[in-house]
């Protein structure tokens, strides 16, 4: 059962066709740490891979998935590789199972979700009071989000402010919800900066 997650996961990621980046050993990595951890009594989620990765592979893969992610997004498709680097370890891996509700309408948004596995909708509630006024009607559109999509970037226009304060977080104008089991990586809003 494990060989097979494992290769799944691998596939999943797109490492397996990562130049450079050799899926059997990667492979034969976690397994071995997967029996070191066995061995010590020490459970196992396999569900979640990363928590299975050596240290070095598990940065190293952080650092591959986060490139691709950050370079999607807009507002950095004009920085450096090493600033994207310095991001990528900002960048956490989370999961979230069906149902889960990963951004509430109407609460402060403090992460950005990049997807790297699953389905996620983000969708209005039909009413609106993110902008501090009363409640007004507005359309329900179901945005359908998943691999290589991310959720929550208006924290980056947000961040863009200078003087913004960390206390201030803007407000969600959308639900974000998992239809299936979710994995990915966020940076949150009140992470600190170097």
């Amino acid at each position: 059962m494990l060989n097979l997650e494992i290769d799944l996961w691998i596939s999943q990621n797109g490492l397996s066709q990562t130049p450079g980046f050799h899926s059997k050993q990667l492979k034969n990595a976690i397994m071995k740490n997967a029996r070191q951890k066995l061995e010590q009594n020490k459970d196992i989620d396999l569900h979640n891979i990363f928590s299975i990765l050596p240290k070095i592979h598990k940065e190293r893969i952080m650092r591959l998935l986060g490139l691709a992610s950050l370079r999607k997004v807009l507002m950095f498709q004009n920085i450096d590789e090493e600033a994207l680097g310095e991001i990528c370890e900002l960048l956490k891996p989370v999961m979230y199972t069906v149902d889960d509700c990963i951004i509430q309408e109407g609460e402060p948004l403090e992460k950005m979700l990049f997807i790297t596995r699953g389905t996620v909708w983000s969708y209005t509630t039909g009413s609106n009071t993110a902008n501090g006024g009363s409640a007004s009607k507005v359309s329900a559109i179901v945005t359908c989000l998943q691999r290589g999509d991310l959720c929550g970037e208006e924290l980056l226009d947000w961040a863009s402010i200078r003087g913004a304060p960390l206390s201030e977080f803007p407000i969600s104008t959308t639900v974000v919800k998992a239809q299936t089991k979710v994995e990915g990586f966020a940076i949150r809003a009140n992470r600190p900066t170097t």
